[in-house]
């Protein structure tokens, strides 16, 4: 992973399904709120293929309390992960 702290969604992908793979810097799941890649954590998240897959609920979970449950909805919405009104 070239910058922890900037990654791109690919090394994120490759970070998670590696199931022997450290955090690769401190305060792992805040570089990921800031690197807002939304499609991959909800993928992660919803793959039980994934070793991380508690990771990235955790990570999710943070955001919704961080951000409120609207904006989450919203961000799902866009994705086309809901249909929801």
């Amino acid at each position: 992973m070239h910058d922890p702290w900037n990654p791109l969604a690919d090394e994120v992908r490759e970070w998670a399904y590696d199931a022997a793979s450290l955090e690769p810097c401190q305060d792992w799941d805040l570089a990921l709120s800031w690197a807002q890649h939304e499609r991959a954590y909800l993928e992660l998240a919803s793959d039980d293929a994934c070793p991380k897959k508690r990771f990235f609920l955790g990570l999710l979970y943070l955001e919704s309390v961080r951000y409120g449950g609207s904006r989450c909805l919203a961000v799902m919405k866009r994705l086309g992960f809901t249909s929801g009104t």
